[in-house]
């Protein structure tokens, strides 16, 4: 979800937005896999994480892009996408990233 000051987006409009794909593909994606892209497409732009928020169903991973909040759920994640995940993070020299 993209949040702004008065409304909030979805993952379709975001897919629209960010990738200029048309709403009909975007409807053959399953919510996982939008999200998933948005991720990635947040972490290679440089979003900045600035924590997680507890909603009522989730707990969401919380972005700022160019002043932009964006929230991902962080159940898309399963433990198999967790090296998925360390991948998209930026590496600091003295950080090593351990894949299993």
């Amino acid at each position: 979800m993209k949040v702004l000051a008065d409304e909030v987006m979805t993952t379709t409009e975001i897919m629209v937005d960010l990738f200029g794909m048309d709403e009909r593909l975007v409807y053959n994606l399953p919510e996982k896999m939008r999200y998933q892209r948005i991720h990635q497409y947040l972490v290679s732009a440089g979003a900045k994480k600035k924590g997680t928020k507890k909603g009522v169903n989730n707990t969401y991973i919380v972005f700022n892009l160019d002043n932009e909040i964006y929230l991902i759920p962080q159940d898309i994640f399963d433990e198999y996408d967790e090296a998925w995940v360390q991948k998209l993070n930026p590496k600091d020299s003295n950080q090593q990233v351990v894949v299993r």
